[in-house]
């Protein structure tokens, strides 16, 4: 079951084409501490869910481009980040960005050009209720 939350960041697309290309998993640095984010994977894990992470083109913002699941986060000596995805899925059509991600801390829609290094932000519905969602729902209920 995917968290009520996820992480929002962007990252340019041809990173994310080739990791959806070469097995849909993935390290990514980035240069602040991802501190919610860690604790949000930290409760996920516990409590047997699992932590999306929706991203954005860093080549242009309004719209989602893929999402995958969080594995890991690490935070550096240097406060900085390296943050382990699995099962990256590319968005087939356009989802825009202010129309689908609610900002955890508001409830309102994130701006198109939000461009900080991460936001948290509620899953959106279309994610919950994506077909690999299911699957991965019904692999952990078989466990």
């Amino acid at each position: 079951m995917l968290t009520q939350f996820c992480i929002y960041t962007i990252k340019h697309s041809d990173y994310l084409t080739e990791s959806q290309a070469t097995g849909g998993s993935g390290v990514y640095p980035e240069g602040r501490a991802w501190v919610t984010a860690a604790r949000l994977l930290r409760d996920a894990k516990l409590s047997g869910e699992r932590l999306p992470v929706l991203f954005s083109p860093a080549e242009g913002t309004r719209y989602l481009f893929a999402w995958a699941l969080l594995e890991e986060i690490e935070i550096t000596a240097a406060r900085t980040t390296n943050y382990t995805f699995t099962s990256l899925k590319l968005f087939e059509g356009k989802q825009r960005l202010k129309s689908v991600l609610k900002k955890r801390s508001t409830g309102e829609p994130l701006d198109q050009n939000f461009i900080r290094p991460y936001a948290i932000c509620y899953t959106p519905k279309f994610v919950t209720d994506s077909e690999d969602s299911r699957v991965l729902n019904a692999a952990r209920r078989r466990r």
